[in-house]
Order: structure tokens, then C-alpha cells, then sequence
């Protein structure tokens, strides 16, 4: 129950970041007119293809990435907040999760940057146990529900018109210390 609610909580909050208001104006609108500018806004965004994050880990710790990403411009500097999925599952090691990820530029979306990763990872796992006797026991497993807390340096190409190829090493408070990335944002 507990995680179920952790998820729930993370998800409002990502999607609460791309819900932006543009003005005081759009405040004064019904609850059912906001949900359906938001909603324009998402679908406008996705079919410019400007904003969909996939990616995969090989190295330290393998897994698969799918997400969303909303770009902020500040005066010299650029931030890309990412929300993502993430799993991996191989025979019956498991591993799922969902974070936020933010990338911090200087002037471009290209050349190295830093990120910060919050988030939390489930993982379902066999226990491994020692038996002196030799006899076979039944497999014990194990749930675990981590948070995230991660930093990283990354190194970002241009690929075309808005379309970015990155690599990316990041380390730090969570299930596996480390992981190596690389990830298209198109």
C-alpha cells in the first residue's frame, strides 16, 4: 500500500511540472477547461516530437528508459527536467522504477552537462542463502523499494533538428551505486 501511494504522490508531482499556467488570466478557467489546455499542450508537444526520452543501460546496471521531457530556458543556461520509467528483468531479478531526472546546460543542449536524479526503484530478487547441510530449501525472495538520490556528468551530441544522442555516468544513493547511460531525446 505503502508503494502504491509513494507512485501515485511521484506522479502527481511530475505531471504537475508539465502543467504549466501561462498567465493569471488562465487562472480564472474551470477545472475542466485547465485539463483540457494542459492536455493540448502535451499532445502538441509530442506530435512536434520535441519532447519524448528513451535510452538504455548496458554496463553496470542494464535497463530500459522511457519518459517525457520538458525544457526550461533561464538567461544563459538551460534545464531538461526528464520523468521516466525505467525496468529491467532478467529470469527473476527484477527491477522497476520511476524518477525525475533534471540536465543542466550552459548556453546549448549539446557538450557536457550535469543531472540530478530523484526517484525511486522497486526490486524483486532471490535471496541468496548458504546451506551447510546440502539440502535443498525453497527459494526466499526479496522486495525492495529504494529511493533514488543520484548525480551524474554527461556529454550530449546533436543529431538533428532537436534530436540528441547522450551519454551519460551517474552515481549515487540507490539500488545499484552506479550506471552508465546512453539515451536519445527526439
Amino acid at each position: 500500500m505503502r508503494k502504491s501511494i509513494c507512485i501515485f504522490i511521484l506522479i502527481l508531482f511530475a505531471v504537475s511540472l508539465f502543467a504549466d499556467i501561462k498567465n493569471k488570466e488562465q487562472s480564472d478557467l474551470s477545472l475542466q477547461e485547465k485539463f483540457n489546455l494542459a492536455n493540448k499542450e502535451l499532445v502538441d508537444a509530442i506530435l512536434k516530437k520535441r519532447i519524448v526520452f528513451t535510452g538504455f543501460s548496458l554496463a553496470i546496471s542494464p535497463r530500459i528508459y522511457l519518459g517525457l521531457v520538458k525544457v526550461n530556458k533561464f538567461d544563459n543556461r538551460i534545464r531538461e527536467d526528464i520523468f521516466y520509467l525505467h525496468g529491467f528483468y532478467y529470469r527473476k531479478l527484477q527491477v522497476y522504477g520511476i524518477a525525475l531526472k533534471s540536465n543542466y546546460f550552459k548556453e546549448y543542449r549539446t557538450g557536457l552537462f550535469t543531472s540530478l536524479i530523484i526517484g525511486i526503484d522497486y526490486s524483486h530478487f532471490p535471496l541468496l542463502s548458504l546451506n551447510p547441510g546440502g539440502s535443498t530449501g525453497g527459494t526466499h525472495w526479496m522486495d525492495l523499494a529504494i529511493p533514488t538520490i543520484a548525480l551524474g556528468l554527461g556529454y550530449s551530441f546533436q543529431i538533428g533538428d532537436d534530436s540528441y544522442l547522450r551519454i551519460s555516468l551517474d552515481a549515487g544513493f540507490k539500488i545499484f551505486l552506479s550506471n552508465l547511460n546512453v539515451t536519445f531525446v527526439f
